[in-house]
């Protein structure tokens, strides 16, 4: 037996590890700041899916749902691995988003299309999903060396 409309919120909304809402960072892209960004988002009240190097092919719009204070400590983790990654003289960007972005009802993302991942090995999450989802796979696996792991995101 399922929960009622009632029910479920009053579980929510009593817990501090989930939330109601889904969360979209920006980024800087180009010359555009990630307040830029946003402001376009606002304006063309639009998100636009981005290249993303998904199983599937298809481009996606990502969400962390989290509860704002883990979306927090994402971006302090990010802060921190970028400022170790300019230590060792690393090249590559670190820091994929910042703190800038929107907030959305979870049920207005899932009436829209949205869906969260699966956290999988790659070869075992095809065999799960069928192929026109594929781009809901997130390679996890604990096993390599270093381990590959982007469930702090909760996507």
């Amino acid at each position: 037996m399922g929960y009622t409309a009632e029910e479920w919120a009053e579980r929510i909304g009593r817990r501090l590890d989930i939330t109601f809402w889904l969360t979209h960072l920006t980024r800087r892209t180009g010359s555009r700041s990630a307040v830029d960004v946003l402001l376009s988002i606002l304006e063309e009240r639009k998100l636009r899916a981005a290249p993303a190097k998904t199983y599937g092919g298809q481009h996606v719009v990502c969400f962390q749902d989290a509860p704002l204070h883990g979306v927090f400590q994402n971006l302090e983790s990010e802060r921190r691995m970028r400022g170790l990654k300019k230590k060792e003289g690393t090249k590559r960007p670190v820091f994929r988003y910042e703190a800038v972005g929107v907030m959305f009802m979870k049920q207005d993302v899932f009436a829209a299309g949205g869906r969260p991942v699966l956290y999988e090995h790659p070869d075992k999450a095809r065999g799960i999903l069928p192929r026109e989802e594929w781009w809901r796979i997130v390679a996890l696996n604990l096993d390599a060396d270093p381990p590959l792991d982007w469930t702090h995101e909760r996507e």
